[in-house]
């Protein structure tokens, strides 16, 4: 077995002092290996200890917790921590690396879903999106496509007036309508060409199956096609499950978009199709299987999990909800939901919670925990790619004053690793400290190494 090894040793920072739980992202290199890890910090009082030769990274780190090992690939095959275990305190960990146990990364695995906006500056955006290091971006958005016509890049009143029936989200697409024409629109060519130069492989295409036609959606796959547009995946109606107006199921929903997924692998023949599973009811899915035969190449998957009413506002009762998800539950997820559908999975949206109710979207906060998601995802051999939600607003850059949120940022750390990572070695975190959750301690380091493909830009 070949393995590698790094000692991190954390430090108190003093304006972390009042926040119960806090991971922060950082790099680490280790024999030309490339360690991403977050680590968490308590109210603890701080320690000075020494840093130990060739650590690279230091963070705000808890003074009291048992020890405890966190194993982070593969995804599938790592232990819960033993809440019941009550060792010495310490602030050192190791992380061993075996670079002879590995699972593929994706290519361009790490992306953003995008929200359509008014850009001010367009060159101030680009750079600032390259700096993020997307592997794909989502176009022409997630809600912001329900309405759209990829011909015009523009939401035609004859498909925003089909959604009168929900008053709110009807107000929500005519104000993406509104944005739409005083940017003259949002084609998909000039687009392409915006995500290709921000240094993404390509788009995860939003297909309006509300309000557009197959044939519609096969002419957009031919211009394409025509125009060498990258598309690595064509995702049909978003988050059809949300709207029974127009799907009463998943069985409903997965006949009525036969026909687009025909006409864009008639103009296509390699193009993957995706549809959408719910993330809250699995009885979607399970009709969904009924349809046969089962055209789709992959399933979408968007992944907002809302804390308890009490914990919403309440940042320490927050970030224990969502370390325990993060540690605890989102693996089993995966495993024992998404997995035996058998098929790619493309996390085309996710974030800590609804972003519109999220009082810390775009703090780093939000940022750590998109981090990790990624990071923890990444070694799921089925998942193909996983996006935060979203490049613009809140929790991404403004694209009026030209700020960068914590949580964007965040994110961009994580993909400095992922978008060259070619293999994701089995990584193991022992010692360190502990952090509390809503269901007991977990370690407060997660590390994971990766093989790239080159050295990262930095």
């Amino acid at each position: 077995m070949s393995a590698k090894k790094a000692r991190l040793r954390s430090r108190h920072k003093g304006c972390f002092r009042r926040i119960t739980t806090m991971r922060l992202p950082f790099l680490v290199a280790i024999s030309g290996v490339l360690v991403v890890a977050c680590s968490s910090g308590s109210a603890a009082t701080p320690r000075a200890p020494d840093t130990e030769a060739g650590s690279d990274a230091s963070g705000p780190e808890d003074a009291a917790g048992p020890e405890a090992s966190s194993d982070s690939s593969p995804l599938l095959d790592s232990a819960a921590p033993d809440a019941a275990t009550d060792a010495t305190p310490t602030t050192t960990a190791t992380v061993t690396v075996d670079s002879t146990r590995t699972t593929a990364v994706h290519p361009g695995y790490c992306g953003f879903n995008y929200a359509i906006a008014r850009i001010a500056d367009d060159t101030q955006f680009a750079m600032q999106t390259a700096s993020l290091h997307p592997g794909w971006l989502r176009y022409p958005a997630g809600d912001g496509s329900q309405a759209f016509d990829w011909s015009t890049g523009l939401s035609p009143a004859l498909m925003l007036d089909r959604w009168q029936f929900d008053t709110a989200h009807y107000t929500e697409l005519s104000a993406v309508a509104t944005t739409l024409s005083a940017i003259g629109g949002d084609l998909a060519a000039p687009f392409a060409s915006f995500a290709t130069g921000a240094g993404a492989l390509g788009l995860v295409v939003s297909v309006n199956g509300f309000t557009d036609t197959a044939s519609s959606a096969g002419a957009f796959a031919s211009f394409a096609v025509k125009n060498g547009l990258p598309v690595l995946a064509w995702e049909l109606s978003n988050e059809p499950y949300l709207y029974s107006t127009f799907f009463a199921s998943g069985a409903d929903y997965a006949t009525k978009m036969a026909p687009y997924a025909s006409a864009i692998v008639a103009a296509e023949a390699s193009a993957v199709v995706s549809l959408f599973v719910d993330r809250r009811d699995p009885t979607w899915q399970a009709s969904m299987a009924t349809v046969s035969p089962p055209y789709w190449d992959a399933v979408s998957l968007h992944d907002y999990i809302d804390p308890p009413s009490g914990a919403a506002t309440v940042l320490a009762q927050r970030m224990q909800f969502y370390d325990d998800y993060l540690v605890n539950k989102l693996a089993a997820y995966y495993s024992g939901t998404v997995e035996p559908l058998g098929l790619p999975i493309l996390v085309t949206e996710f974030d800590a919670g609804n972003t519109k109710s999220d009082p810390f979207a775009g703090s780093l906060c939000d940022g750590i925990y998109a981090a990790e998601y990624a990071l923890r995802l990444s070694t799921h051999p089925l998942v193909h790619y996983v996006g935060m939600h979203a490049l613009t607003g809140t929790p991404g850059i403004d694209t009026a004053t030209g700020v960068v949120s914590a949580q964007i940022l965040a994110a961009g750390v994580a993909n400095l690793g992922l978008r060259y990572a070619t293999k994701a070695d089995r990584t193991t975190v022992t010692g360190g400290s502990t952090v509390s959750t809503t269901t007991g301690p977990v370690p407060a380091l997660f590390a994971q190494a990766y093989e790239a493909m080159s050295p990262p830009a930095t």
